[in-house]
């Protein structure tokens, strides 16, 4: 008799957990005969987690990435800690988290955002090396290095303009109102972002200074501010 695509469905779907439960049992019985208290031993636990991890990759249905399954763990042992202060910050986001606390990096000066189907600088930094050499607000980027851009995303392509102080980086960019692409060469500086970019004197005597971040400079140049407009 010819099994029916519903019935194979079905027995995929209980065969995963069958094999958990299984595991658990054996896992169960080989610490109760060692006599170790599950409580007490983490590196037990560490073995019984790693031993499911393989079970299941090995022995699933279908396939499973085990990359995958240590992040959902470390996401589920996150979320049981109930506190929205604590979290997990992956490698690729924690150079940006640096940056913002710091205010420091090594790369050209440049704002840039995804408009119009290209990556576009919104501004330069005041007194970087991409204003210094001309490059201004709503240029567009075609090329970093020669890798071309069209289908990259903001992040990467910021990565590119990010080096090391001293080196250079060759850029493409389309200007509005200039038919043929702009060729620079930029060599890379030390960028400090400031948390008070300006602090005008308004009418009446109203000092206004804007926090554009939270670093770890921002209370030395909010002071500092405050003692100029003073």
């Amino acid at each position: 008799m010819q099994s029916s695509p519903e019935g194979t469905k079905l027995r995929r779907t209980i065969s995963a957990p069958t094999l958990v439960i299984l595991l658990s049992a054996i896992a169960g019985g080989w610490l109760l005969q060692e006599g170790v208290d599950r409580s007490d031993n983490v590196y037990v636990r560490v073995r019984v987690l790693q031993e499911v991890m393989e079970r299941v990759q090995s022995s699933f249905v279908d396939e499973v990435d085990q990359g995958s399954l240590y992040d959902s763990a470390i996401d589920g042992l996150i979320r049981e800690l109930d506190d929205p202060h604590s979290s997990l910050i992956p490698a690729s986001a924690y150079e940006d988290l640096r940056i913002r606390t710091e205010g420091e990096y090594g790369g050209v000066g440049l704002e840039v955002s995804h408009r119009g189907g290209y990556i576009t600088v919104v501004s330069p930094i005041p007194g970087g090396p991409s204003e210094r050499i001309g490059i201004r607000s709503g240029d567009q980027f075609l090329g970093i290095n020669g890798v071309v851009l069209d289908s990259m995303e903001t992040d990467e392509a910021v990565g590119l303009l990010r080096g090391r102080p001293g080196t250079e980086v060759k850029i493409s960019v389309l200007r509005p109102g200039i038919t043929d692409p702009i060729e620079f060469t930029i060599e890379r500086d030390v960028i400090r972002l400031k948390a008070v970019p300006f602090s005008p004197m308004l009418e009446d005597g109203v000092g206004y200074v804007p926090l554009r971040t939270v670093s770890e400079t921002a209370s030395d140049e909010v002071a500092g501010a405050i003692d100029l407009l003073r």
